[in-house]
């Protein structure tokens, strides 16, 4: 957790640490100019929740559009590819949504919808972890990577042994101090969402780590949590609501039409995704009204079909970044002053 100080105090040392920081980069700077160091005060000074990631929406997807293109006026919805997963993560991208089924084999697998949409650059949910993890180990400076689960698999279908499931596949890949966990913030408070205005993990704390939230706010939510009120003993934190003791985590996917919204959770410290671009009509309308507020929300998580480093809408040549072509910078509604855009994630290209 978090610890509260004195704020001038705080914005004192943290000068004097950003000073004796830089010194030391002068002298045992990187030759190659691709070093990872980052100045202690903003680490310390900055929580997880203080910075703004954008990713992709369905990060596994390969578009199927040559087959189903004339069954359904769906398909012309669907028409996108994502690079595989460590290839966004080259590129800058610290944000993912895997959607899983548990299939006959009894494993989670990583796709759209069967027959329809199936094609994904990973098959298993495990493999698609794996991804994650070798890259993040292989990069361990890089800003806290958040994955978001959709089950697609109903509920009834998949008993308490499903939701459990879902943590033993994540648990089987990523050693535990190397997920951010409801557990890291709820701490010592009675709930997590009492925890959540001082809980979240400095920056420091979260690099090469990874984070993972729900997407669904259903019957499958309400499984996971079940018996696990404030997700004690989790992996996934949950998309919730104000009110509910688990609440840390917020899905709000209409940036405009929310955006009041957005900026008050941001500002009482909650997690809250968002997305730029929905089904598409944005992107092929090149509007970007979406995008921009999605930006201004605060929204600590931001998705697209289309970031700027994969082929832009063909009819309109609409993408998705940060105004400097970064996927990662400190968070326009809460970032304190500490808090330096370029140094959020010096693993990015």
């Amino acid at each position: 957790m978090r610890p509260v100080g004195h704020p001038v105090l705080a914005l004192a040392v943290a000068g004097l640490l950003a000073a004796g920081a830089a010194a030391c980069a002068s002298d045992d700077a990187d030759p190659s100019g691709a070093g990872t160091t980052v100045p202690v005060a903003m680490d310390d000074a900055v929580a997880l929740n203080q910075i703004q990631v954008i990713g992709s929406h369905n990060s596994y997807h390969v578009s199927n559009f040559d087959r189903i293109g004339g069954l359904s006026p769906l398909a012309a919805t669907l028409d996108y590819t994502h690079d595989p997963l460590p290839e966004q993560l080259d590129e800058g991208l610290r944000s993912f949504e895997l959607d899983v089924f548990r299939q006959d084999d009894g494993e989670y697998h990583v796709l759209h919808f069967p027959d329809f949409d199936p094609i994904s650059t990973c098959d298993l949910f495990t493999d698609c972890l794996t991804e994650i993890r070798d890259w993040s180990e292989a990069n361990p400076g890089h800003a806290p990577v958040g994955v978001l689960v959709e089950v697609k698999t109903p509920a009834a279908e998949l008993g308490a042994a499903g939701m459990d499931q879902l943590d033993e596949d994540i648990r089987s890949v990523f050693a535990e101090d190397a997920l951010i966990t409801p557990d890291d913030v709820r701490g010592d408070a009675a709930t997590l969402a009492e925890a959540v205005p001082e809980g979240w993990p400095t920056l420091g704390e979260s690099r090469g780590r990874v984070m993972f939230a729900m997407d669904n706010g259903d019957e499958v939510r309400d499984l996971y949590t079940d018996g696990h009120p404030s997700l004690e003993g989790r992996v996934l934190f949950t998309p919730s609501e104000e009110g509910r003791p688990d609440a840390a985590f917020i899905k709000l996917n209409d940036p405009t039409g929310s955006l009041a919204d957005i900026e008050r959770l941001v500002a009482a410290g909650f997690v809250v995704r968002t997305r730029a671009d929905a089904d598409l009509l944005n992107a092929q309308n090149g509007d970007t009204e979406d995008r921009e507020n999605a930006f201004a929300s605060g929204a600590q998580w931001i998705s697209t079909d289309y970031p700027a480093t994969e082929d832009p809408a063909p009819s309109s040549g609409y993408t998705v970044a940060f105004p400097d072509g970064s996927f990662a910078r400190c968070n326009p509604v809460v970032a304190p002053a500490a808090c330096v855009d370029a140094e959020v994630d010096p693993t990015a290209p």
